[in-house]
């Protein structure tokens, strides 16, 4: 279990707004959100490359924060630029994470050869990775992260220069993930998320405004400002309602149709509401 309880930032003028939520083991969660929304802040928070100003992380009831020596071998992160040194080959990197991840010397030779071989770097091996593409580079990022078979996994824009082919294979691979592992995919496209993502975390302005599980949703309802109160216990936000009927969605039509911005399947509107977001015309 992933627990993320009050967890804030401040630096300088920037400020994360302190967040809260969780994911169960198996869980595969999209982390949404238009550039600068504080998405890369807080994987960077969780893994510890950033310092929290206040709050907590938990992975299986122990704290990456306070206790990270017990936590840390736990991890594997993908971060949007990997930020490795040019010397290195991809095998010599491969293997220097390993022993930061804390893998044996007696296992790393076949745990390094085994992400080799899966992520058909064979070729690769041997360059330097400043001799690399960015889709090359990319594919070895993906591989570091995995080489621990870690509980947790964390990716921040983990398909930026990967063309279609490679992001098949990138979904694919995810699929053969353990099935206890948890895993928090940053992006800022709806699109990709949607594919492999049930759960949805969605973050505006450095605070997290909409968390749900997009399976357990029919409708959405949109109301151009707050919802009415008469209808609060299906809201999962001031200004959208969850209806899982299509009778009780007609009758919201029909009743508050002045008051509506949007209404209809729920990943439809949640498309919209961003394509709204980006003309200005919808702020969360």
């Amino acid at each position: 279990m992933l627990t993320v309880d009050a967890l804030a930032f401040e630096q300088n003028n920037y400020s994360l707004t302190p967040l809260s939520f969780s994911l169960s083991p198996g869980e595969k969660a999209g982390l949404l959100g238009v550039n600068g929304a504080g998405k890369s802040t807080l994987l960077k928070l969780i893994v510890g490359e950033l310092s929290a100003s206040s709050g907590d992380v938990l992975l299986n009831n122990k704290s990456l924060i306070h206790t990270p020596e017990q936590t840390k071998t736990l991890l594997g992160y993908m971060p949007d630029v990997f930020p490795a040194a040019a010397h290195f080959t991809v095998k010599e990197l491969l293997n220097w994470i390993g022993l930061g991840k804390g893998i044996s010397s007696q296992e790393l030779p076949l745990k390094v050869n085994a992400v080799i071989e899966r992520f058909d770097l064979s070729e690769l091996a041997s360059r330097r990775l400043n001799q690399l593409s960015l889709g090359q580079r990319q594919r070895v990022s993906l591989a570091q992260a995995l080489l621990n078979a870690p509980q947790l996994l964390l990716m921040d824009e983990p398909l930026n220069g990967l063309d279609p082919a490679q992001q098949e294979s990138f979904w694919q691979q995810l699929d053969h993930l353990p099935d206890a592992c948890i895993c928090l995919i940053a992006s800022h496209n709806l699109h990709e998320i949607i594919r492999y993502c049930k759960r949805l975390l969605l973050m505006s302005e450095q605070s997290i405004v909409l968390d749900c599980n997009i399976d357990a949703h029919s409708y959405f309802v949109v109301y151009k400002n707050s919802a009415p109160e008469r209808l609060a216990a299906s809201s999962i936000h001031s200004q959208i309602l969850s209806v899982n009927d299509s009778e009780t969605l007609n009758q919201l039509r029909q009743k508050d149709q002045e008051q509506l911005l949007l209404s209809g399947n729920a990943l439809d509107v949640l498309k919209q509401l961003f394509r709204l977001q980006a003309t200005g015309e919808w702020q969360w």
